[in-house]
């Protein structure tokens, strides 16, 4: 069945919205070393579900276009294009979901394009790399976890006078 003209404005302008806004990650079918089945891409847009990650499959001639008005010029692709999008999270979070994802289960179904985050596309050896930084929320625990090792050592340094004098008076008393 044919997309109507009206869905297909609707499209764009979602894509436009979603390319603004958010950290999104492009993946392709075109290059994959297996077919994508239909119980596939159930698996696979179940999985993503349970993540709050937003699945989108859109025609690859409005991906162009919605990124063409973002500056970004687009190569040509084939294949399905899955658009996958973390409403409201911080840019590298949907990155890492997907691709840990992608590479725990469906490694032969999908290859990356590529992501566009701030509205800069990144090719697929800089999209991986930008999987491997931590994500806002290990970052601050890291942080955290730094922060509470001084404490404990500044209280454990602390606690140590006194208990040094109570020990020195002990030794005298005996």
């Amino acid at each position: 069945m044919a997309v109507t003209k009206q869905k297909k404005v609707e499209i764009l302008e979602e894509l436009r919205q979603i390319f603004s806004e958010d950290a999104v990650l492009l993946l392709t079918t075109n290059g994959a070393k297996a077919p994508l089945s239909a119980v596939t891409n159930y698996n696979y847009r179940s999985s993503m579900d349970n993540g709050q990650v937003k699945v989108l499959i859109a025609k690859n001639t409005l991906i162009r276009l919605a990124l063409k008005e973002k500056g970004v010029e687009l190569g040509t692709t084939f294949g399905q294009t899955y658009v996958q999008v973390l409403p409201g999270g911080d840019e590298v979070a949907v990155i890492k979901t997907v691709l840990e994802s992608v590479k725990d289960k469906f490694k032969d179904n999908f290859s990356v394009y590529g992501s566009v985050v701030k509205g800069q596309f990144m090719d697929p050896a800089q999209t991986e790399a930008l999987s491997k930084v931590p994500t806002y929320k290990e970052s601050m625990s890291m942080v955290a976890s730094s922060l509470n090792s001084i404490i404990a050592k500044i209280a454990i340094g602390i606690k140590e006078v006194p208990t040094s004098i109570a020990r020195g008076v002990n030794a005298i008393q005996k």
